[in-house]
């Protein structure tokens, strides 16, 4: 599948893919899911900044959220996502398939922008129709 800019899409970004793209780790991306990112206006969600401040105070990412999206909204114009917390906190409640807050937020907000979602986690690639494997 080849995406021009002309028919780009937009896409939410799961938060380890965030992780690897501030890493500039094109490696762990499959042919379509580079096309996706180089060709595809993208979405940081808000609860990935949340998620990756959480990782920084375990110790195990170096740098803060804010920085993570920071440096992705500066090297390759990505957006902030700026759902209404009311209308996440709805859709996360229909998703039962997951214990984990984060993911069933960040899976929420794709939903509620009717966009899909790039992602290597099983789970949601197992459970969320509109998820697209980032090693694709």
């Amino acid at each position: 599948m080849r995406i021009t800019k002309s028919e780009s899409q937009t896409v939410l970004l799961d938060t380890h893919v965030i992780v690897h793209l501030n890493q500039n780790d094109q490696k762990k991306f499959g042919p379509l899911a580079s096309e996706i990112v180089n060709h595809s206006y993208l979405l940081i969600p808000q609860i990935s900044i949340l998620e990756l401040d959480y990782l920084h105070e375990i110790g195990r990412i170096t740098k803060r959220g804010k920085e993570f999206a920071s440096n992705l909204m500066f090297s390759i114009n990505a957006t902030l996502e700026m759902s209404p917390l009311i209308g996440l906190v709805d859709f996360s409640q229909k998703i039962q398939w997951t214990r984990d807050p984060f993911d069933r937020l960040i899976v929420a907000a794709s939903m509620y922008m009717k966009v899909p979602l790039l992602t290597s986690d099983e789970n949601i690639l197992r459970n969320y129709k509109d998820a697209i494997d980032e090693r694709l």
